[in-house]
């Protein structure tokens, strides 16, 4: 049995979003295979000592689910003490660039070492260059800090992986660019098909206290404007008298206090139990990013649960979704993001066909083992080294 170490910003306990259900899904498949998982993370008033046979690490001084300079600066230091409390580590495995302060002293320890990437500075700064708010300024200032960083640290790890071709090919255009070779393989993004997966849509309604003759629509994962979730707000509220129509949003975020309405219903985060009763309850899950995603999380677990998606043609969505699942708008296209949401709402029938593709489509795809054995194939084609010093 090996000692791997998953270190990220926050955990399912901290809250839902795409990354912390990522990480909760990695860890318990990486405790299936008989290793030894311990989490690295932020500090919470929720977070437990251990779990589901993983042993939870807080970073000392740092707030939950925030990169802050308590992080930054204690990431090292923590990882000396899990060594010395939990024992020796055999791996790490980086959520995103959660260990980017720690890469130099990793490397000189000679630990295996792997990052998988969920998205990219970059492609942050091309969305709010020029952007006329305060927001999108600060937005476009934070992701390009991270972007020189990323040119100087992540060359330096042994292996990185990206959920999705479409995700993998940005960033080896971005780092060629710029004179920069990175070691990078695509993972696919998995989804747990047993907790995700077709139920009774009226005994969800029932059991979440939802109407069970209104069309719904919804909305699972982190609440910004980066995420459309304000525009699945204003739309429920604009609509919901005239077409019978309301809204479900479930997770946590900058915009959960503005998650009011007439015609919408707020859940804040859901366990995993909990959120797949929420898919089952839902007519269509609305995407409506201004981000370039990479692979989106809730929209694999929707479609696992046999609910159609109406989603803007971002990033890799299209590696996931096809015409016979889902609908894709051009990014932007807020009326016709609009019309494809009513096309739904008039046709159960093809509802109903979208849903079957779609739980078909997630079915095919790679399991959490296999991306496990994955993750600890290439921590361990780095060799032995030095990494139990």
């Amino acid at each position: 049995m090996s000692h791997l170490v998953v270190v990220a910003r926050g955990t399912t306990f901290h809250g839902v979003g795409g990354m912390e259900r990522h990480t909760e899904d990695l860890c318990a498949a990486l405790v299936g295979l008989g290793h030894q998982v311990s989490v690295v993370t932020t500090e919470s008033p929720k977070l437990p000592k251990s779990a589901n046979g993983v042993v939870f690490f807080p970073v000392a001084g740092t707030r939950p689910n925030r990169y802050t300079g308590a992080w930054w600066r204690g990431l090292v230091p923590a990882l000396t003490r899990l060594q010395e409390t939990v024992g020796p580590i055999d791996g790490v495995v980086s959520q995103s660039t959660a260990a980017q302060s720690a890469v130099h002293w990793l490397v000189a320890k000679k630990m295996r070492l792997a990052y998988i990437l969920h998205g990219s500075a970059r492609d942050i700064m091309r969305e709010n260059r020029g952007m006329p708010s305060t927001r999108a300024l600060l937005r476009y200032i934070l992701a390009a800090y991270y972007w020189r960083w990323n040119l100087k640290v992540l060359p330096e790890v042994p292996l990185l992986f990206a959920v999705g071709n479409d995700l993998a090919e940005r960033l080896q255009r971005d780092f060629l660019a710029k004179g920069a070779a990175i070691r990078l393989r695509v993972l696919t993004n998995p989804v747990d098909t047993v907790s995700f997966c077709p139920g009774p849509k009226l005994e969800a309604r029932r059991q979440l206290g939802l109407s069970h003759d209104q069309f719904l629509v919804g909305y699972s994962g982190r609440l910004t404007h980066a995420k459309g979730v304000d525009w699945i707000r204003r739309f429920a509220e604009r609509q919901g008298s005239r077409l019978g129509l309301a809204a479900a949003i479930a997770g946590e975020g900058p915009l959960a206090a503005t998650m009011k309405g007439q015609h919408l219903r707020y859940f804040g985060s859901l366990d995993k139990a909990r959120l797949g009763q929420f898919y089952q309850a839902l007519d269509v899950l609305l995407l409506p990013t201004r981000h370039r995603e990479g692979v989106p999380l809730s929209v694999l677990e929707a479609m696992a649960s046999g609910i159609p998606v109406v989603a803007f043609d971002s990033g890799g969505l299209r590696e996931v979704m096809d015409i016979e699942s889902g609908i894709l708008v051009d990014p932007g296209d807020f009326e016709g993001f609009s019309r494809a949401v009513l096309r739904l709402q008039e046709n159960e029938a093809e509802r109903a066909v979208m849903g079957r593709n779609a739980r078909r489509r997630m079915l095919a795809r790679p399991s959490w083992q296999e991306v496990a054995e994955t993750v600890v194939k290439g921590l361990a084609d780095q060799g032995s080294g030095s990494h139990r010093d």
